[in-house]
């Protein structure tokens, strides 16, 4: 079962997709989105992860705002990254992880948050930020980029994060023109000789 939920964030409230197993309940998990926003292939990876077992919600960071997911608004995907304020962002973030603990379906004490390219590096901000509540964090090919994370606005501040990390990275992803090839006796990107 899934459904749009809203729940209390910046003195107000934000919205988000939430997705639930089968069994009705679940660890929490907190999906981050894409640059293109709330997008119906996010929702798709929400419903794969409640089938899954997982108590999914993925908030709506743009508040309503969406890029074309099938590329081709990539320039206004960007816009909207750029004018997202990292932390309205975090508070965002960190209001969907009270949404999820205080949820009847979810197991635990404790959540998980995975992300999506910009939703990667911010994975890393709310995991920062909520180490309370965060005990795992997996970015997907996000990186922290400039001086203020996502927006490029400002920094956004955030204390150590004590959860546990793993990321994913393209192992084949093609070197930018320029780039200085790997060093000498380097293993090669699939780590095979």
């Amino acid at each position: 079962m899934a459904e749009t939920v809203e729940f209390a964030s910046n003195g107000t409230t934000a919205s988000g997709y939430l997705a639930l197993p089968e069994g009705g309940t679940g660890p929490g998990l907190l999906v981050i989105q894409e640059w293109w926003g709330l997008s119906q292939s996010l929702k798709d990876v929400c419903d794969r992860l409640a089938a899954a077992g997982f108590v999914a919600l993925a908030p709506d960071l743009y508040h309503g705002e969406l890029a074309d997911p099938e590329h081709q608004e990539m320039d206004k995907a960007a816009e909207l990254m750029t004018a997202l304020p990292p932390d309205r962002a975090g508070r965002d973030m960190s209001g969907a992880v009270d949404f999820l603990l205080g949820h009847d379906a979810v197991t635990g004490d404790g959540v998980g948050v995975v992300g999506f390219c910009m939703g990667g590096m911010l994975s890393f901000l709310v995991a920062a930020n909520r180490g309370d509540a965060v005990k795992a964090v997996v970015p997907f090919y996000g990186f922290p980029s400039g001086a203020g994370g996502a927006g490029g606005g400002g920094r956004a501040r955030a204390g150590p994060a004590p959860a546990p990390k793993s990321g994913s990275f393209a192992a084949r992803a093609p070197r930018p023109a320029g780039a200085r090839p790997p060093p000498a006796g380097a293993p090669p990107p699939d780590g095979k000789p």
